[in-house]
Parts: structure tokens; sequence; C-alpha cells
């Protein structure tokens, strides 16, 4: 599982929940193509980034920035970050369904927004599970609260001001929605991944004697 947590978002002329995922593996944040367009924020210029991609690979690219408003869900905490936009975080990502951990989670007391939030009043294109933030290692780290519960399945659960997150490993095994969030591969296939020529591996050629 991965750290997927439900946030509000102040815009222009109203205030939105969106569902953002914490990626201490990104070192920048980001806020998508789309909610900064559905919000009409104001951006305040632009930063070229090389993104670090899978295999050592590099690619360049220029983003719009923001300041953004975010708080949790009671708006008891609030705070303001300064992110870049990206058109698209990943790919959706699947919420929790298994009822037995969510029955655990209730059990040691954990309340997860990604869980209890009415999704219907999220922003979202076409899916409930997209993700519409990034919180990278910039902001990271000051945002988690210290507080760590272990669970009997193997889960664990990470406190932030925003809230509740869980992370680890499901015992469901791996499905394709699953996804590496901080490897940037957006134009290549998945078979490139492990191309010998996209890990800079060159293939040697050696000479052949070839005997009279």
């Amino acid at each position: 599982m991965l750290q997927t947590i439900i946030v509000k978002i102040s815009g222009a002329k109203q205030k939105n929940m969106i569902r953002l995922i914490i990626d201490s593996g990104s070192s920048g944040s980001y806020i998508s193509e789309f909610v900064a367009r559905k919000l009409q924020l104001k951006d305040i210029g632009h930063e070229s980034v090389v993104h670090g991609l899978f295999g050592g690979l590099q690619k360049k690219e220029k983003h719009k920035k923001y300041v953004i408003n975010l708080s949790n869900v009671d708006n008891s905490f609030g705070c303001v970050l300064n992110v870049m936009e990206q058109k698209t975080i990943c790919t959706p990502i699947p919420k929790l369904e298994n009822m037995k951990l969510i029955e655990e989670i209730k059990d040691c007391e954990i309340n997860l927004s990604d869980l209890t939030v009415n999704e219907n009043f999220g922003l979202y294109e076409s899916t409930v599970n997209e993700i519409h933030g990034l919180i990278g290692a910039d902001y990271a780290g000051k945002l988690f609260t210290g507080e760590i519960k272990n669970l009997p399945s193997g889960l664990v659960a990470m406190n932030t001001y925003f809230g509740w997150t869980i992370m680890g490993r499901t015992g469901e095994g791996c499905s394709a929605s699953e996804v590496l969030l901080s490897l940037h591969v957006s134009d290549l296939r998945i078979c490139d991944l492990w191309s010998l020529d996209s890990l800079g591996i060159k293939e040697r050629v050696f000479p052949v004697e070839i005997g009279n």
C-alpha cells in the first residue's frame, strides 16, 4: 500500500478535497494540471527540472509553479506549499477494499480519510481513485507527527498533520495497478525499462578467431 490521503485545497473561489500521495522518493511536490485549472490557480512562474528516470536516464521538463493552501479534512491544520504542475501525477491507485484489513485499522483506532471521507465530494475527472497531488521530500518530513503504529497484519500506520496514512504489503500480492511513483517513465514502454540500451548497458562484441 502507498501513503494516500484526502486533503482540502483552496482555490480562487472555492475549496475542494483532493486525493494525494506522500512520496519521499520525489524531491519536489506537485499538483495536477486538472486541479490547477479547475480551481483557477494562478501560477507564479516556471521552473525547469531534470527528472531522474529509471536506469539513470534523465529528462528535462518545464513546470508551472504555484503556491497552494492545504488543510486537513476537519480544518484543524493548514499549511502553504510551493508546488509544480504536472499533467498527470500517476495512474489511479485503488483504495483499500480488504474488509479484514479495514476492520483491523478500525480496531487500532486509526481514522483514514482515504476510507471515511465521502469520495463524491472530491475533485476527479473520471474515477475516485485518481491522484491529484504529490507531497515530496521537500515537505514530507515536516508533516509527519512521529506517531507510528505497527498493525498485526504487518502494515504500518504513520500519522501526519493531515491525518493517518498506511503503508506496507497487504499480503495479496502485486497487481498491475501498483506503481512506483518516484520513477518518471511516462515516455517509456514497460519493456523499455528492462532494455539493456535503456539501462546504459551496451553489448560488447568480441573478435572471434577462425582456425585454418
